[in-house]
Parts: C-alpha cells; sequence; structure tokens
C-alpha cells in the first residue's frame, strides 16, 4: 500500500492525508477472502486511527500471527470494518 498523502487524500475526498492506499491484494489471501480490494484506504485499525503504513504494520505485529483484526476501510465514500485473520505473508 502507499500512505496517502494530501493529493491522494484529495482526489479520493479524504478529509485529511492518512492512511494507507491499497494497491494491490494477493488472490487468496485473508485480504482478498475480506473483500478488500485496490482503491480501498485502511484508516484504522480495531476502531483507532493509523497515519500510514508503518502504523499498521506497527498494529498486525502487536496482534501477531493467527489473531484477528478489525481493518477501518474506507471504500466508495463510505467507511466499512471487515475482520482478517493475520497471517504469515507469502
Amino acid at each position: 500500500g502507499l500512505d496517502v498523502n494530501p493529493v491522494i487524500a484529495y482526489q479520493l475526498g479524504l478529509s485529511k492525508p492518512a492512511g494507507v492506499l491499497i494497491i494491490r491484494v494477493v488472490p487468496g489471501s485473508p485480504a482478498a477472502r475480506a473483500g478488500i480490494r485496490p482503491g480501498h484506504v485502511v484508516i484504522g485499525t480495531d476502531g483507532k486511527e493509523i497515519q500510514g503504513i508503518g502504523d499498521l504494520v506497527a498494529r498486525l505485529r502487536e496482534k501477531g500471527i493467527g489473531q484477528e483484526i478489525t481493518l477501518n476501510l474506507y471504500a466508495q465514500g463510505g467507511i466499512r470494518n471487515v475482520r482478517v485473520r493475520i497471517e504469515e505473508a507469502p
């Protein structure tokens, strides 16, 4: 993913430049199974905002492999929450 900068935030209609823009989802991955698609923006985890990819990676590491995390997504003008089981990267 990419850190959401002011230009990306403006283009997507986000109120502030924060979060992670999803640019690729591995087929069959937990993210793909949860319905996450390129163009979605992860704006938080478990209801807590993230500023960028560093925050997202830190939160995933805190939870650990095999645990579930709720990703707070901005997609198509709305917010949705999806549960994802954390797995080892392929």
